[in-house]
């Protein structure tokens, strides 16, 4: 016993020579969140705790660019069109229990391509109370791009008012949002929303936890939520459109009626309501409908695992 006594209390002689902090986290009654110290002793209020600032810019030009790849670890990205031809990435936010010179903002070019990154050092070991609220935030010139690709670990990804031949958006614990965008659009999220609104060109929409939103797109819809509802509102439906969730409802809202359209639906646990006019049915069973408007015209493919179906006309304000 006085072994392991002598054994621990060396560890920690060798922790506090090392200059490390053990701290705790425990939640007050109030619901504000103090950090225990064991080196400095008594109790600190997270809130008193120093922030510090974490602000870089870099800027080139941006006119030959054709390619652009942003990977953001620990912030959000926000991505739209700058006012010259200069291209402008901005790293900036706030830093608690955390040294700015842990992360990394670096831009590089290499012939037409701008790859953006912000990465932290290596990985922070923390036992206490540390807040992280960072930002890269991307001006671009306004002429078409050949790929538009921005990744963020920790963040939202947000883009609007660009043209490129293929976007690719990805969050792995954020929301996906895009508009008055042209071109192919590959948005997908792990732990949030995605929503595309006004995008000219094929989407392909997907999240594992969250709701799938499409307003406004005009080309083929390819959309898929894990755990959350699917939400398109169209001007008209003349595009193909595929829609699976596995837990959520999936609702289709058209402004007008399309003059020709074929549609397959199925749900496992939920009720199918198809309220377009002229439309014939043949209904397999209560779960599995199929018909068409007309003749001919795009393909609605609808399913819904644990949840119903819904397609309708009305406004998509």
């Amino acid at each position: 016993m006085l072994k392991q006594i002598a054994l621990v209390a060396t560890g920690l002689v060798l922790i506090g020579i090392g200059g490390m902090a053990v701290t705790a986290s425990v939640q007050h009654e109030s619901g504000l969140q103090y950090v225990l110290s064991a080196m400095h002793g008594g109790v600190k209020s997270a809130t008193e705790q120093t922030a510090q600032n974490f602000n870089q810019s870099k800027t080139l030009d941006g006119t030959s660019v054709q390619s652009l790849v942003i990977t953001a670890e620990p912030a959000s990205v926000h991505i739209h069109p700058s006012n010259s031809n200069q291209l402008t990435a901005h790293a900036y936010g706030t830093l608690i229990g955390v040294n700015p010179s842990d992360f990394v903002f670096d831009v590089s070019r290499s012939g037409n391509q701008v790859t953006i990154s912000l990465h932290k050092r290596s990985p922070m070991l923390s036992f206490g109370f540390n807040s992280v609220h960072l930002m890269v935030d991307v001006q671009i010139p306004q002429h078409l791009y050949k790929t538009l690709n921005a990744q963020a670990m920790a963040g939202s990804v947000t883009i609007e008012d660009l043209k490129a031949a293929a976007f690719t958006l990805h969050s792995n614990a954020g929301s996906v949002n895009a508009s008055n965008l042209t071109g192919a659009v590959q948005a997908g999220s792990n732990a949030g929303s995605v929503t595309l609104t006004d995008v000219k060109g094929n989407v392909n929409l997907q999240s594992n936890a969250g709701s799938v939103n499409a307003i406004g797109v005009n080309g083929n819809i390819d959309a898929e939520s894990s755990a959350g509802s699917i939400n398109l509102k169209l001007q008209d439906i003349t595009h193909n459109i595929s829609a699976r969730s596995s837990a959520g409802r999936v609702v289709i809202t058209t402004a007008q009626v399309p003059p020709a359209l074929q549609f397959t639906i199925q749900t496992s646990a939920g009720s199918i309501d198809f309220r377009l006019p002229n439309a014939n049915f043949t209904v397999n069973k209560p779960s599995d409908v199929e018909g068409s408007i007309g003749h001919g015209g795009p393909l609605l493919n609808l399913q819904a695992s644990a949840g119903s179906v819904d397609v309708s006309q009305g406004p998509i304000d």
